[in-house]
């Protein structure tokens, strides 16, 4: 018997611990059979897939199309207030919870790699797929799966039926769970607000790129045409300082500089085991441009960067400009190689660019950076609510 550290005032008394399979009616699983490549219509019938259960909720429209030919069962229709489990995958993705909103669309299917849990009148729902999320429920879960491999383990329903969880009464487990979901609500609300902003900043970049819009002077004239050029002719290349790391540099320098690769930074050195000669920039303001696929982005300051990267800086204009420039362009057509295409330095410089005046580059730049400081103080609010959940988790539970 015990009791959480946080808890509404008005209820009292132990917490009771129970095995999950005497706070359900019912656990099945589904039908995996072959299916479209692509989701179905609101009114046509589907299969969930696995990556519909998200630790972000309930994702209906990952669903596969059933074909016309087969037969619907109505039986494994998803309703609202069920509990799925991923029952097979990669290691992460085996055990994760969601619950079936009440908004669900009808003709959803589970597959038989999800497990469905109801359940009985006595538990909330929502309540037993929060504690099934919990620390506590999980390492129990992970610490019995199978598999001959991290990418494919399997849990079984009897496994998930043995669960040990603590539970209080039904009307505590409602206020907890309303109480949550309120959170998630805000959670949701931020997270869409970064994706209109995002959005919208995709948007504009577009229009300023296409010229569709076009900066003034600060004299109310109109700026000149824009050049075409090449990127060779407008950035000047960076090979930095190749630095041979033994374990011993590597130790020293741990934590020192960020680590950058082919998809933006990797970590801090510390977390990275070096394994060969790396490149050390000391350049504020450098860009950074993958050789694999369109993404170039600016640091500052010292940084590791590795052989996936190239790093340059504009000779006469903005760097923040150029980064998202290039950012909006679709490069891929310069990469040499099929199964591991890459973008040597000899077809970068080829790459053609537009290059503004530096005074229209300059209020270009500002005005994406204005966006950029918003979409970042938004996702910043993010990462505060959802450690703020964590910690409420941590104290509402026992």
């Amino acid at each position: 018997m015990a009791t959480p550290k946080l808890r509404f005032k008005e209820f009292d008394g132990d917490w009771s611990e129970s095995k999950l399979k005497d706070c359900i009616d019912s656990i099945d699983s589904g039908w995996s059979p072959q299916c479209e490549s692509y989701p179905a219509d609101e009114n046509e019938w589907a299969v969930l897939k696995t990556t519909s259960v998200d630790w972000d909720g309930f994702k209906a429209n990952f669903n596969k199309k059933l074909p016309s030919n087969l037969e619907a069962r109505f039986e494994i229709e998803v309703k609202p207030n069920d509990i799925l489990v991923t029952r097979a995958g990669p290691t992460e993705r085996v055990g994760v919870v969601a619950v079936v909103p009440h908004n669900v669309r009808s003709k959803l299917m589970i597959s038989d790699k999800l497990i469905r849990l109801k359940a009985n009148n006595e538990n909330n729902p929502e309540f037993l797929g929060i504690s099934l999320s919990s620390v506590k429920c999980q390492n129990q879960l992970q610490s019995k799966t199978s598999g001959l491999a991290k990418s494919q383990t399997n849990i079984s329903q009897k496994i998930l039926c043995d669960v040990s969880l603590m539970t209080p009464a039904k009307a505590e487990q409602t206020k907890i769970a309303s109480f949550l979901s309120n959170v998630d609500e805000k959670i949701s609300q931020l997270t869409q607000k970064h994706e209109l902003l995002s959005q919208y900043k995709q948007g504009m970049m577009q229009k300023l790129f296409s010229q569709q819009i076009r900066f003034k002077a600060d004299d109310g004239s109109e700026f000149g045409e824009w050049e075409e050029t090449t990127l060779g002719k407008v950035v000047n290349f960076q090979n930095g300082k190749r630095v041979p790391l033994s374990e011993s540099d590597r130790q020293k320098r741990q934590g020192k500089y960020r680590y950058y690769g082919a998809s933006g930074v990797i970590d801090h050195i510390d977390d990275y085991i070096f394994d060969g000669q790396y490149i050390l920039i000391g350049e504020d303001g450098a860009n950074i441009i993958t050789r694999s696929s369109p993404l170039a982005f600016i640091v500052e300051g010292q940084f590791w960067v590795n052989n996936h990267a190239h790093i340059f800086q504009s000779k006469n204009g903005s760097n923040v400009f150029l980064a998202a420039y290039l950012e909006s362009l679709n490069y891929e057509k310069f990469n040499s190689g099929t199964a591991q295409p890459k973008l040597n330095l000899d077809n970068l410089k080829k790459v053609p660019v537009i290059n503004p005046c530096l005074d229209e580059q300059t209020k270009i730049a500002n005005f994406l950076s204005a966006i950029d400081q918003k979409i970042e103080v938004v996702a910043q609010q993010i990462e505060q609510a959802k450690t703020w959940k964590k910690g409420l988790l941590q104290q509402m539970f026992v």
